[in-house]
């Protein structure tokens, strides 16, 4: 809900973090003595809740913890003397304070440490099913994508093809086009070539012509002047 002045958010509400809900979110629960830092051992119920933490309250009908460990470095857990756990961080790795809980008897103690060497193997299985799942996930988007590439490249090749077939047709088409006006060029030029004889040929008729028609007058005239004398 949002207002115009104020904003107020309304967040769904993880479960309560008694000690009666929270052990019954556990997968393991029961009184550990604790030492402080100041080497002083206090009694406290603790629960094992999934994904590595180790919530511990003044009592069984605690409102809120005392305190939350995450145990998520916590990887050398060793049983001590005296039934005690320890929980300390591997070496090598960034040093952190090392707790220590002890136990009613060996049987709880040997309880609590298979509890937390457990829960870190699932922690660590989940961790690996969910890589393998993401491996899984990226080499099948790989595969799509090597798919497409190459569904993309042969459409390339396919289209670089045809556009080629197309520019061979056309440069066949034009040299035939070419082939055929340069044989209607050659044969316009013998067409003028004789239309140009014809007309010579028709004026060497037209003077044959002629002269006869004058040869003609000419005996006309010779018959008419013998007959006058």
């Amino acid at each position: 809900l949002f207002s115009n002045l104020n904003t107020t958010i309304t967040v769904k509400s993880t479960p309560s973090k008694d000690a009666s809900t929270t052990s019954e979110l556990g997968v393991l629960d029961g009184y550990l003595t604790k030492r402080n830092e100041q080497h002083a051992w206090q009694r406290r119920f603790c629960v094992l809740v999934p994904q590595l933490f180790l919530y511990y309250f003044e009592g069984s009908d605690g409102d809120s913890p005392r305190g939350i460990i995450d145990l998520e470095a916590y990887t050398d857990i060793t049983a001590q003397p005296d039934n005690v756990v320890r929980l300390a961080t591997a070496p090598g790795r960034e040093p952190q304070r090392t707790f220590y809980f002890q136990a009613d008897s060996e049987e709880d103690c040997q309880a609590w440490i298979s509890a937390l060497i457990r829960e870190r193997y699932f922690k660590l299985r989940d961790e690996r099913d969910a890589y393998q799942e993401l491996q899984g996930d990226f080499q099948a988007q790989t595969a799509h994508a090597q798919d497409l590439m190459a569904q993309a490249t042969e459409e390339a090749e396919a289209a670089e093809a045809s556009f080629a077939d197309e520019a061979r047709q056309e440069a066949e088409f034009m040299e035939r086009l070419r082939a055929l006006l340069a044989e209607l060029g050659e044969y316009q030029v013998d067409d003028d070539d004789g239309e140009a004889e014809g007309g010579g040929d028709d004026k060497k008729r037209s003077r044959s012509r002629s002269r006869s028609r004058e040869k003609k007058r000419s005996r006309s005239r010779s018959r008419d002047r013998e007959a006058r004398d």
